[in-house]
């Protein structure tokens, strides 16, 4: 039987995981800077679907977070806890905080 101490701790390992996919190659930072680069855009909104998508047709290609609830909660503790993104609805949101962050990952980023 696992304590609630075990799945707290499983829990932050696993948001962490999501922050290191999703902020890093093929992920939210990469889109980030081609979507402001090449297409000029302010907004970067994606759809959570995408999450599981292959990274050529459009997606994250995350892998290893096999359901979609898991996924959502996980995203919303990102939101709550790093304010990297917004959760709203089916989609999330890149935030200032989580542009700022990419530059830290990546200084040349603009």
């Amino acid at each position: 039987m696992s304590s609630s101490h075990d799945d707290n701790e499983k829990s932050i390992v696993n948001k962490q995981k999501l922050i290191d996919i999703l902020m890093g190659v093929n992920g939210l930072c990469n889109k980030y800077y081609h979507l402001k680069t090449n297409e000029g855009k302010t907004e970067f909104v994606f759809d959570i679907n995408d999450l599981k998508k292959r990274v050529q047709q459009g997606g994250f290609e995350i892998k290893g977070f096999d359901r979609k609830p898991q996924l959502v909660k996980l995203l919303k503790k990102i939101q709550d806890e790093d304010g990297y993104i917004e959760v709203k609805g089916g989609k999330f949101i890149l935030l200032e905080k989580g542009i700022e962050h990419c530059r830290q990952l990546y200084p040349t980023m603009p």
